[in-house]
């Protein structure tokens, strides 16, 4: 309640957070946290940050109020998502707080059980919590800094003992990266969530990392032989556009597919951010003549699409490596929205 303030300590540490997140968040996601919280917004980030510092001071905007909207916000989209069939044995494991958490123990994870992570950046990738909420959440955070040009606070040569130098200045940036593995029973999916460039060395320890984690959970070379068929998913979602059927239409534009028959190709594409390939009659005539009766004779090879959910969404499907690229930061609701609708076309 607003009047049973919280500790000074935990009202420093929402002040700290909440400065971070001003300068690290977007807008849009911002507004959503004073929304949520029935805090007034402002119209920009100095009123944010003022805003949010007086519902602290207040015990309107508290610690855990942070701790919810971060793992909602926080790593979601901008990232690269490998996305798993849970085979049924492994989802009945999973069906309850208590037999995850019997799991977890069994595995000698228990102190990472609903763990408080708020506020940790580590050096290196670590696992820093797990917890369920009808899935499986297991996350892992690395602090990281980024230095950004400030040439308001270049200062002019200089000569220092005869010789002339130059003094550039850079403002350091500290953010983390949320990488996370979410297990949904009742969807019978899961998803690894890596923000590392995808063909660095970064993301491959990353992911290495989190297989062996994960593994002492439960069965995680079960999933990786049941892994979502991105190759199924471009060409049926692709063709579920082309072909609308009454309701069923997905919210989704095409940008490019590719679609893969023995050692030849075909690839549809626009050349606009703002199309889609079907928006040219002579292109969209030539994609027509692909009916569901020949499909079967492709393979999705790689696909870009547009997905219209609360944030719009640019998506790219790579069926070789298996992976999805979520190019838009979104909201964990946003993201499973978009799997959800790969899976119904795999």
């Amino acid at each position: 309640m607003p009047g049973d303030l919280p500790s000074g300590s935990d009202r420093k540490t929402a002040r700290v957070l909440a400065q971070g997140i001003v300068r690290a968040q977007t807008n849009v996601f911002i507004k959503e946290l004073l929304r949520k919280n029935g805090i007034k917004i402002g119209a920009t980030k100095a009123q944010f940050e003022a805003n949010m510092l007086d519902a602290i001071d207040a015990g309107v905007l508290r610690l855990e109020h942070f701790g919810e909207w971060l793992n909602e916000v926080e790593g979601w989209g901008n990232q690269h998502i490998y996305l798993y069939n849970v085979p049924t044995g492994i989802a009945r494991s999973f069906a309850s707080s208590r037999s995850a958490r019997r799991r977890v123990e069994e595995a000698g994870l228990e102190q990472m059980w609903d763990a408080p992570n708020t506020l940790v950046f580590p050096e290196t990738v670590e696992l820093t919590g797990i917890s369920y909420d009808e899935s499986l959440l297991m996350e892992w955070h690395k602090g990281t800094q980024y230095w950004i040009r400030a040439e308001k606070l270049d200062k002019d040569n200089e000569t220092i003992d005869g010789d002339e130098y130059q003094f550039r200045a850079y403002r350091g940036r500290s953010v983390r990266e949320v990488m996370r593995f979410e297990l949904r029973p009742r969807l019978k999916l899961a998803g690894l969530f890596v923000p590392k460039a995808a063909n660095s060395k970064e993301h491959k320890e990353a992911v290495t990392q989190a297989k062996q984690e994960i593994s002492s959970i439960l069965d995680f070379e079960a999933m990786e032989r049941r892994p979502v068929r991105l190759n199924n998913v471009i060409k049926k979602l692709d063709q579920a556009i082309a072909f609308p059927s009454g309701s069923n239409v997905p919210a989704v534009s095409p940008q490019s597919t590719r679609l893969k028959s023995g050692d030849a190709y075909v690839e549809f594409a626009s050349v606009s951010d703002d199309s889609t390939y079907l928006d040219s009659g002579d292109v969209r005539e030539v994609r027509m003549a692909i009916r569901e009766s020949q499909l079967g004779n492709f393979d999705g090879s790689s696909g870009s699409f547009k997905f219209a959910t609360a944030h719009q969404a640019r998506v790219q499907l790579f069926a070789a490596e298996r992976r999805i690229r979520v190019w838009t930061s979104l909201t964990a609701s946003d993201v499973w929205a978009i799997l959800e609708t790969l899976a119904r076309h795999q």
